[in-house]
């Protein structure tokens, strides 16, 4: 999932790493190292919302940003911002602060209600407002508050919009740091003791003005902007249709290529979900990778993981699986997962309902390149239980492949054996081809025939290889 607004954000603190470690990492672009522990706390393992990890702050202990110049570039009180994060407070019975910065105060009261104050240089109100609902001691709550360009301040509990108010005439005061879990001063300081996660701020924009579902997931650490890239060469001979699954491809841009043909130049990891528009190849409509960008290709090490699909997708690693691609029969995709009790209430929930499909993960240079391989309906489930884990084998059939093949003539590498029958039938047993596909022309060795069928074999451990056939 990408964040159109992602150039916007000057603050994300996925508060990531190991137990009691004190290094607060920003993954904005301004990637700010003027965060820190103050008085103790640190990152804990004991609880986190994402991640695996959190903020963990006691009475007294706060997390503060502080940068010469006060804090105008993450985000201006007088002008529209958004501040979003997960909170896990120990107890509700006292005030506690969240957040504050110069006259903004963001936090918790005595009944366990959100509440904001904005004040002006001179210690006035501004404006104020409280919510309806109650957060509860050691559960995860998503808070939010915003202004925007009309002077109205939102706050959210849970995704649900409490209070709306609009700010009187004034300045709220900007001139100081910012603070996480304590107010600054040395008096009514509002201690927080607990958890913070996932913390967003995002200045020169409102992110919300009505209820909505709370996240399910961490905040976007991408745009899908161009901000660094790879460039591919294009098989057509005129540009190519970009299509990125859930992210803004108004900021992708073309280069010429390598090859004098246009090129499609693509940002970040999360990003490169597709270069060309195409239909998947087990016949379920969906953006891949057409373009052989193997040569692009750094780093040696390939992993393979099993894509759920339903919202969220979840993406599952697989220790072997194997699949058939081909033209006038089913095809099928059945993987293996060894550690499998974290994800069987999803299996069956999403059973019959969902696709299954395997992608081969590199990288280029520092950018992670996907491409799916196999797809097919979530239809069979079986689980094998151990002493410690559970496994489970999930598999499916999709009909048979009938979309037009990418052109040109594919050479196969690694041959391990050809076979051949009177019949005409042909068989060779080779390296794996991320970009062959039913109906494509083929060579190897000294014959040259059309791949009716692709057969993937992926093991643990040991030879993956796959069978590529004509029927004759």
């Amino acid at each position: 999932m990408s964040d159109p607004s992602f150039d916007l954000v000057t603050a994300l603190l996925p508060f990531d790493g190991a137990d009691s470690t004190t290094t607060i990492t920003d993954e904005s672009d301004d990637a700010s190292t003027d965060w820190g522990f103050v008085n103790g706390g640190g990152i804990s393992t004991t609880q986190s919302k994402f991640g695996g990890s959190s903020a963990r702050i006691g009475s007294g202990e706060y997390i503060g940003y502080s940068t010469i110049g006060g804090t105008s570039h993450l985000f201006d009180v007088t002008d529209e911002f958004t501040i979003q994060l997960w909170v896990r407070p120990d107890a509700v019975s006292s005030a506690q602060t969240i957040i504050e910065s110069g006259g903004l105060y963001f936090g918790i009261n005595s009944s366990g209600e959100l509440e904001f104050d904005g004040k002006d240089s001179g210690g006035t109100s501004l404006v104020s407002g409280s919510s309806t609902g109650t957060l509860s001691a050691n559960t995860w709550h998503y808070v939010e508050i915003s202004r925007d360009s009309s002077d109205d301040w939102r706050i959210f509990l849970d995704g649900t919009l409490e209070d709306t108010q609009s700010e009187s005439a004034g300045a709220v005061d900007k001139q100081e740091a910012v603070q996480l879990g304590r107010k600054q001063g040395f008096s009514d300081l509002r201690p927080y003791a607990g958890y913070f996660d996932d913390l967003r701020i995002t200045a020169g924009a409102v992110r919300s003005t009505a209820t909505y579902t709370a996240p399910t997931s961490a905040h976007p650490t991408f745009s899908g902007g161009a901000n660094a890239y790879i460039s591919v060469p294009s098989p057509l001979t005129a540009p190519s249709v970009v299509v990125l699954q859930g992210v803004d491809i108004s900021a992708i841009i073309t280069v010429p290529s390598p090859l004098t043909a246009p090129s499609i130049v693509v940002t970040r990891a999360e990003a490169f979900a597709a270069i060309v528009s195409v239909p998947s190849p087990l016949a379920a409509p969906r953006a891949v990778i057409l373009n052989d960008f193997s040569a692009l290709v750094t780093d040696p090490s390939i992993r393979y993981i099993v894509r759920i699909t339903g919202s969220p997708a979840i993406d599952v690693p697989i220790s072997s699986w194997q699949a058939t691609l081909q033209t006038g029969a089913q095809q099928y995709l059945q993987c293996v997962i060894p550690a499998a009790t974290p994800y069987l209430t999803d299996f069956s929930a999403r059973r019959g309902s969902s696709y299954i499909a395997v992608y081969r993960l590199s990288f280029a240079g520092e950018t992670q390149v996907e491409s799916e391989m196999a797809r097919a309906p979530l239809s069979q489930i079986n689980i094998n239980s151990g002493p410690f884990r559970e496994t489970a084998t999930i598999s499916g059939y999709a009909p048979a492949y009938t979309d037009t093949p990418p052109p040109g003539t594919k050479i196969l590498t690694g041959i391990r054996s050809t076979s051949q029958t009177l019949g005409g039938s042909l068989r060779v047993r080779a390296d794996i081809d991320w970009f062959l596909r039913p109906g494509q022309s083929v060579t190897a060795n000294d014959l040259t025939f059309t791949a009716n069928y692709i057969n993937y074999f992926v093991p643990a451990q040991g030879d993956a290889y796959m069978d590529v056939g004509s029927r004759g």
